[in-house]
């Protein structure tokens, strides 16, 4: 039994992990995608006005 309990203690804290880092990689993912996109439009622009040739 006691095997048991320690064995679920161990999968909530790999499932807190699990959860904190899918969180964190969510979290980048938002603010790096509108961030990507503002780049791409900026060099679109930039090579549009022949900047990059």
């Amino acid at each position: 039994m006691r095997a048991r309990e320690i064995l679920i203690a161990i999968l909530k804290e790999i499932a807190a992990l699990v959860g904190i880092v899918v969180l964190f990689v969510g979290g980048i993912a938002v603010f790096a995608v509108p961030v990507a996109i503002f780049i791409w439009i900026v060099y679109l622009t930039l090579k549009l006005l022949g900047v990059f040739g």
